[in-house]
């Protein structure tokens, strides 16, 4: 490790966590799905976290939501980052065993996602998108967005930055947490009319039990 680098990493599992758990409050058919680009660390983080809060949202409200596509140890990968027809038929077989939010986890190839969400039009689907909030990087397609698990890159650059104009500059890793507000979720942009009042307290008081270290972020059975 050299002194003067720092590795930005990222507790996606914190944020997604929230979005599992919305997910669950916000599914009709009691099914949401999930499915990476290929089976690393980077990309079952996200699984993961989306899984524990489907499971609490479980716990809290006696609701048995079911996600498809990840179960802590196995599920769907399309096997790269580019093929977005992959990604496609993914998403079309999530939606016909019954998955009306579905949370691609494999960069370009999640655009297969949005695709297949475009033909089904069914204004029940929606998608979760993640690392940059699909409603900036994607605009046209923001109906489709629920919501998006975001690494804040903006914010880590930001306090890097700062931190070397202030002399207080440290080298190694850093990792980005609801926290320090390195990871989170989007606004509901276009959906935030239809999520209970009800459901974005409970997100909120779950972001505070993950700050304060009282809630655990992976799923059981992992």
């Amino acid at each position: 490790s050299y002194d003067n680098v720092e590795e930005m990493t990222f507790a996606t599992d914190q944020a997604a966590f929230l979005a599992g758990y919305a997910a669950a409050g916000m599914t009709k058919t009691g099914k949401v799905g999930t499915y990476g680009g290929i089976q690393i660390p980077t990309v079952t983080i996200f699984m993961d976290g989306f899984l524990a809060g489907v499971q609490q949202y479980n716990k809290d409200s006696a609701k048995n939501v079911e996600v498809l596509g990840w179960n802590g140890t196995d599920g769907l990968f399309t096997g790269d980052f580019q093929d977005q027809d992959k990604g496609k038929s993914t998403t079309k077989s999530l939606i016909d065993e019954g998955a009306d939010i579905i949370m691609p986890v494999a960069g370009p190839v999640g655009l297969g996602t949005i695709a297949q969400v475009k033909e089904a039009d069914n204004p029940d689907l929606s998608v979760i998108w993640v690392d940059v909030d699909g409603c900036t990087s994607l605009p046209d397609d923001c109906k489709y967005f629920l919501t998006t698990v975001e690494k804040k890159m903006d914010n880590a650059v930001f306090d890097s930055i700062k931190s070397v104009t202030e002399d207080k500059f440290t080298a190694g890793v850093v990792q980005g947490t609801l926290e320090n507000e390195g990871v989170d979720i989007a606004g509901f942009n276009e959906f935030d009319s239809k999520v209970p009042q009800e459901l974005k307290d409970k997100l909120d008081e779950y972001r505070q039990k993950i700050i304060d270290g009282t809630q655990p972020v992976t799923p059981a059975g992992a």
